[in-house]
């Protein structure tokens, strides 16, 4: 079955496999990495983190083989709404976009939010050192600003920001690898016991927490119609976004 945009005016098929890809690992790498991990890891599932996140990656598998079979047969932007729309109709479909914005908005927030105070810190001040205290409100300019800025280099262009983001997730998978190298210099075996503090179901428990570090591999198949090749690139971006954050 074919399927076609139906604007007047086509978008510009601009990105590569390396701009999905990229564009996925930037999504998914973030805060839920750094943030859940350590959570996870000391109230649910102790050293067993690394199997909720197993259990999580496999998860995700499977929703990304929905997304990218989805993806070639209806190469259009839109993503999960025009997935479900064309199975279900369009009260369900509006159903599952309403959630997945809520989802993107706290995930967001969440991401863009941290930054303030991580920033104090690498510059050893107190960690609400740039959060101004307003009427009983704490008002984060830099969380205002950085949206800002990112809300206008997306005018620029597609390429332009996709451009933007290669540069900055290949520094982040830098920074990613020397955090595990460092770990691993440092770690000891002896940390690792006992292995499931939380018994099985704290590394499930787990699972559906760290399942937030994936979120954003679904995000590719939203640039349906920018991609140069959707039938071979879109599936190749959404499952190269995620096995290289698995990794």
């Amino acid at each position: 079955m074919e399927w076609r945009a139906e604007g007047k005016h086509d978008m510009k098929r601009v990105l590569s496999v390396l701009d999905l890809v990229c564009l996925g690992i930037g999504m998914m790498l973030g805060a839920g990495v750094f943030v859940t991990t350590g959570f996870v890891a000391s109230t649910m599932a102790g050293p067993a983190v690394i199997l909720s996140y197993a259990v999580a990656g496999i998860s995700a598998l499977l929703s990304s083989l929905c997304y990218s079979e989805f993806a070639v047969r209806m190469p259009l932007v839109g993503g999960a709404y025009t997935y479900v729309n064309a199975v279900f109709g369009e009260y369900l479909a509006w159903v599952t976009v309403a959630n997945l914005i809520l989802e993107y908005i706290l995930a967001n927030a969440a991401a863009i939010r941290g930054f303030a105070p991580y920033f104090s810190m690498l510059v050893n001040q107190p960690a609400d050192k740039f959060i101004t205290p307003w009427q009983g409100y704490n008002l984060d300019w830099w969380a205002f600003g950085l949206s800002l800025a990112i809300t206008i280099l997306l005018t620029l262009g597609t390429k332009e920001s996709s451009r933007f983001n290669i540069i900055v997730t290949l520094a982040h998978v830098v920074l990613v690898v020397f955090i595990i190298i460092a770990g691993l210099v440092k770690s000891k075996p002896s940390n690792t016991q006992p292995f499931f503090p939380f018994e099985i179901r704290g590394v499930f428990n787990g699972a559906a927490l760290v399942f937030f570090s994936y979120i954003g591999f679904d995000s590719v198949a939203c640039s349906a119609e920018e991609v140069r090749n959707p039938k071979r690139d879109l599936p190749l971006g959404i499952l190269g976004a995620l096995r290289t954050a698995s990794l």
